[in-house]
Formats: structure tokens, sequence, C-alpha cells
């Protein structure tokens, strides 16, 4: 994308995380986040949830609710997303 001028958007990063999160791959996951801070693209309702659910499916409930916990809009994605991590990973 970048080689063509084409900047990735919030909805090219929910498809990444996506992919981070069947891959179980927390690691790549993160770098990511980094990447959407660094870049400035826009982290809406719909893309923190998909953070968080690449979080809590990998593993790193204490990083999803860090974000859970910053987020000022949350909707049934966001608590339905927190509550099968914490079953899940059973704290």
């Amino acid at each position: 994308m970048e080689a063509e001028s084409v900047k990735p958007n919030d909805v090219t990063m929910v498809g990444v995380l996506s992919a981070c999160t069947k891959k179980l791959d927390l690691e790549y996951g993160r770098w990511v986040c980094l990447y959407i801070e660094r870049n400035g693209i826009s982290v809406n309702l719909t893309l923190s949830n998909a953070i968080i659910d690449m979080f809590t499916k990998c593993g790193s409930l204490e990083d999803a609710k860090r974000l859970f916990d910053m987020m000022e809009e949350k909707d049934i994605v966001t608590w339905t997303t927190m509550l099968h991590g914490y079953a899940k990973l059973g704290e």
C-alpha cells in the first residue's frame, strides 16, 4: 500500500488486527497498535473493539482492560468482548 502512496486507515487496521487475532499473534498486534498511534490513524469504536478483541483472544486481558477503561464510548460488542475475555481467561 505504502509503495503505491496509499495510506492505511481505520478500516485497514481492523482487517490487520483481525489477522493478528486469527494467528494469535500478540506481538504483531501490539506493533499494529503502535503503528496506529504513531501514524495518527483515527481510533473509532469499531477499531477499539477490534483491538480489545485481539488482546483478549491473544491472552492479554490486562491490555484489553486498560483500553476498555480508557474508552469513552462502549457498545454491546465492547462489553461482550470483555466478558468473553474474562470467561475464557478465568478472571
